[in-house]
């Protein structure tokens, strides 16, 4: 669902949330959304102190040069694609 938070649009689900840079409007605040967020804009990254996101690796489908990652974030299914 969105929220509004310090002016900006954010999607926020159980366990994760994404800022939205472009949302149609009139949007309403806890108006349901499905955010779709391409692989290759997914990363890798360490968390900070006191964070804790759990994720549990699925599939690794290997495409040469790149693999694809399919990861279980808190229920939603999330695709990276990640440098081999």
């Amino acid at each position: 669902e969105v929220r509004f938070e310090a002016g900006r649009a954010v999607a926020r689900w159980a366990g994760g949330a994404v800022a939205l840079d472009a949302v149609p409007r009139p949007v309403v605040e806890g108006t349901a959304v499905e955010v779709g967020i391409r692989p290759e804009h997914v990363g890798v990254a360490a968390l900070s102190e006191g964070d804790r996101h759990a994720a549990r690796v699925e599939a690794i489908e290997p495409l040469g040069a790149e693999s694809l990652v399919t990861v279980d974030a808190g229920g939603q299914t999330v695709q990276a694609r990640l440098p081999a």
